[in-house]
């Protein structure tokens, strides 16, 4: 479960400092408060790095605190302490009363949801089921942009929620018309592009995974940057393929049991002006060739054939779910953002 929601979420190096009234820590619109002392506040973090959950829970109780999730102490917010700490049952709590994955301490260096994998395995698949659970609801929240405010609320900005959408594509066959309809009218402006070509990439194993896909989300990328001459990378058994999104989806229409995916596919390739089927194998360190560094596509024997899209299966998880399309730990596929984020 650990590996799944690491692979999802697709998420602390802190610094210590004295309590400081009333300075705040702006972060990507969300603004942290330090704690001051005497509080409330104080007595929590203090029972939340060290007492026991019924402790916490009876403070909590009896002295609610307001804006939870923006209180900080040595850089650090109530839940990044409590995930820290490693207790999933104050982690839970936490949530409960307002906590948000998507706000981190002035001292950390990322967001409590991309750092799952170094919190114990029961806090960080609460992170990661806190995580799916904004993306699964977010009809729930109305218009657009009552949703829109609604992240706003929670810190989670576009490029957490284009992460969160790869995860959930690639993975979950889960296809959220509201996030589009989000990103389209809220995001153009506000992504962070080196993740760029994960995006793409992933929206291409999700076009290759998924019989019913869609492919909105690969029109919206393709709006957002050229990709005439962008290479892609997929890593593969002894090493990795590079070439452009055309030569990928060329490989896909070529792996046999793809077939339910093909339309979609042809598609999402027609819509590509750069037309060229070439991909290179590029060997980790004393592993063998496939059959050449450079692979014309078109060219291909039907041995080469078999093996190049052999590892295309394996890389991409497809191999484990012909018959299991909601499969998740045997999903083989990592990119950077999953590894990373969501």
């Amino acid at each position: 479960m650990r590996k799944l929601l690491i692979t999802a979420i697709l998420f602390s190096l802190v610094t210590g400092c004295a309590f400081q009234k009333d300075k705040d820590v702006k972060d990507n619109g969300i603004t942290t408060k330090k704690v001051a002392a005497p509080s409330s506040a104080q007595k929590a973090f203090a029972a939340v790095k060290n007492s026991p959950f019924e402790e916490v829970e009876s403070l909590l109780t009896s002295e609610p605190i307001a804006k939870i999730a923006t209180l900080e102490q040595d850089g650090k917010t109530l839940l990044e302490v409590a995930l820290l700490r490693g207790n999933p049952q104050i982690v839970e709590l936490l949530l409960s009363k307002g906590a948000s994955p998507f706000i981190k301490g002035s001292q950390s260096h990322k967001k409590p949801h991309q750092l799952i994998q170094q919190y114990s395995e029961q806090a960080g698949s609460l992170i990661g089921q806190r995580v799916m659970k904004e993306y699964q609801n977010l009809a729930s929240y109305g218009t657009l942009e009552e949703a829109w405010t609604h992240f706003q609320k929670i810190g989670l900005n576009c490029t957490d929620l284009m992460n969160i959408h790869s995860f959930m594509s690639l993975f979950m066959n889960t296809f959220n018309d509201t996030v589009l309809g989000i990103t389209q009218a809220y995001c153009k402006d506000q992504l962070d592009m080196q993740y760029y070509k994960n995006w793409l990439m992933g929206e291409i194993i999700s076009l290759s995974r998924n019989a019913y896909g869609k492919d909105s989300y690969f029109k919206f990328l393709l709006s957002l940057k050229s990709v005439e001459n962008m290479e892609l990378d997929l890593p593969v058994d002894g090493g990795k393929l590079v070439g452009t999104p055309h030569a990928f989806l060329q490989l896909a229409l070529l792996t046999k049991g793809l077939s339910d995916q093909h339309t979609q596919l042809t598609k999402a390739a027609d819509l590509l002006n750069q037309k060229r089927p070439f991909l290179t194998f590029k060997p980790a360190e004393n592993a063998p060739l496939i059959s050449s560094t450079f692979i014309t596509l078109d060219r291909l024997t039907e041995k080469e054939v078999e093996d190049l899209t052999n590892k295309y299966l394996m890389a991409t998880g497809l191999a484990g779910t012909m018959k299991r399309p909601n499969c998740l730990m045997g999903c083989h596929y990592t990119s950077p953002i999953m590894e990373d984020s969501l």
